[in-house]
């Protein structure tokens, strides 16, 4: 397998693992995009509670981070057994502070690419929009073909 396969694929599976929770901020009067990073979550045989890598990250910082991550992680992480080479073992074995000091270091040494933001201004022209506008629930059944379905799959339970 060549070194740029490999490469990318200790990229992807990084790239599964981390979490991102989106905030919305108004400053100014202007909105302005930032996330909490989690690393080091999963489920499976040996399940972990993800941890917080970076509490505030504006949006043009998600890319480059994310890529000190992956990068950190393929150099770092475990490469014999097939069974460990989760991002989750990597921050237990170092611990969430060291794991942090080595990402900033990481991060200071990639140099600035044009296309970690280039993104950004297109990300309105993919706004979603839903079909049809939501509707409340009144609990009553709207056809006869949901009042079956409920009839013959709905038991109560006591």
């Amino acid at each position: 397998m060549s070194r740029k396969v490999h490469a990318a694929r200790q990229y992807r599976k990084a790239a599964k693992i981390l979490g991102y929770k989106n905030y919305a901020n108004v400053q100014n009067g202007h909105q302005e995009r930032s996330f909490t990073i989690y690393v080091g979550g999963g489920l499976g045989t040996v399940p972990h509670q993800a941890k917080v890598l970076v509490d505030f990250v504006p949006e043009d910082e998600i890319m480059p981070l994310s890529q000190a991550v992956a990068r950190l992680f393929s150099r770092l992480g475990e490469k014999r057994n097939r069974n460990l080479p989760r991002l989750k073992f990597l921050v237990a074995k170092l611990g969430i502070e060291e794991f942090r000091r080595l990402v900033a270091e990481e991060r200071e040494t990639l140099p600035n690419d044009d296309r970690w933001t280039a993104y950004l201004e297109d990300l309105p022209n993919y706004q979603e929009t839903p079909l049809k506008t939501a509707k409340a629930l009144s609990g009553q059944p709207g056809c006869g073909k949901f009042a079956k379905w409920k009839q013959t799959n709905i038991c109560w339970q006591r």
